[in-house]
């Protein structure tokens, strides 16, 4: 073999050593490309997926505060609403005439006391225009009441003392009222899920 042979057999091997290595190298950089893709892919996935949900998340909570907030407003309406009429039902009851609301008075009395025999305290002005007739109104049916010697601050309505057992009913129209609208508020806010 001359030197040329030898020169031409060295280049065909290196071509040929060049191209398995370049065909090497491409698959190689083939599958490194394919792989970085398929993660891309998977990221991509997994961010829209992120995206959706944090979407999907937001859309709920602005749902929920909507409805939280139209439940609000409902219930405060509803508040406002028993304000007014609680406020003119007590204006009325504050205005009654001077039977009815000693009428008043007998029955809720009647109905509360325990011993018939409790000191009942009036405000000051219900005390000198009632007093009296309250005491004898009641214990005209065998009680035993008597007037306690202190004037209370209500606007109207009675305070019952049993000074034996000391314990006091509070009959006072104020108190009574404030119950009654409690109560109302309450069964509102559970009818609407708000407590």
């Amino acid at each position: 073999m001359g030197f040329t042979e030898i020169l031409n057999k060295l280049e065909q091997d290196f071509e040929e050593k060049k191209k398995e290595i370049e065909s090497s190298w491409d698959s190689k950089i083939k599958a490194e490309k394919d792989k970085i893709d398929c993660e891309i892919k998977d990221f991509i996935k997994q961010k829209c997926k992120e995206i959706e949900k944090s979407t999907e998340e937001k859309y709920y909570s602005i749902l929920l505060e909507a409805k939280l907030a139209q439940r609000n407003a409902i219930l405060k309406k509803k508040r406002e609403m028993i304000e007014d009429v609680f406020e003119g039902a007590f204006s009325q009851i504050l205005n009654m005439d001077e039977d009815k609301y000693l009428q008043s008075l007998i029955i809720l009395i009647s109905k509360y006391s325990e011993s018939k025999s409790e000191k009942i305290a009036l405000n000051e002005t219900d005390i000198k225009k009632i007093g009296e007739k309250l005491i004898s109104s009641l214990n005209k049916n065998g009680g035993n009441f008597s007037l306690y010697g202190q004037p209370v601050k209500v606007l109207k309505g009675a305070i019952l003392k049993d000074e034996k057992k000391l314990v006091e009913i509070n009959l006072s129209f104020e108190a009574i009222m404030k119950h009654k609208k409690d109560l109302l508020e309450n069964h509102i806010g559970k009818s609407i899920h708000v407590i």
